[in-house]
């Protein structure tokens, strides 16, 4: 799937030959954070310390874990892209911003899938895995791609 993504945007990627050079940043950003936030949850299943009742708060608790961690790799990697590698100023906006959204999703994917599993009486130790991890990658891709095609291309 994420080669069929890369595919759809091949033009874009033609056409702005740097963003191939940060796929490997904003896909590996994305898979640690999605991976943590999945092993925190399958922790917190495993340990019961989460009930039904009590899903939405720590869902919450895992956004607002996102939000900071993102906003730090965030403005990390537009300073390290605008002043070390010297791209545009409206690249390296538009990478921190992807990489802030892929951050930020890929964590709630990975408290959201363990939870999921769970309730449909899935051992969400075994199965979370493969699911974080191939929708991290074709949604971050997809985010990633898109807001580059849409004020770039």
């Amino acid at each position: 799937m994420s080669a069929v993504v890369l595919a759809s945007f091949q033009t874009s990627i033609e056409n702005i030959i740097i963003a191939s050079f940060f796929i490997p940043i904003v896909m590996a950003m994305g898979g640690s954070a999605g991976s943590q936030s999945a092993i925190v949850m399958v922790q917190a299943i495993n340990a019961g310390d989460i009930w039904k009742n009590d899903t939405f708060k720590r869902l919450l608790k895992e956004f607002r874990v996102a939000f900071v961690n993102s906003v730090v790799c965030t403005i990390v990697l537009l300073g390290v892209t605008y002043f070390i590698f010297k791209v545009d100023l409206n690249f390296a906006y538009i990478l921190s911003f992807s990489l802030f959204l892929i951050m930020v999703n890929a964590t709630m994917i990975g408290a959201f899938v363990p939870i999921l599993l769970k309730r449909m009486n899935i051992d969400p130790a075994i199965a979370t895995g493969p699911f974080v991890t191939t929708t991290n990658d074709i949604i971050g891709l997809l985010i990633y791609f898109s807001l580059l095609t849409y004020f770039l291309a």
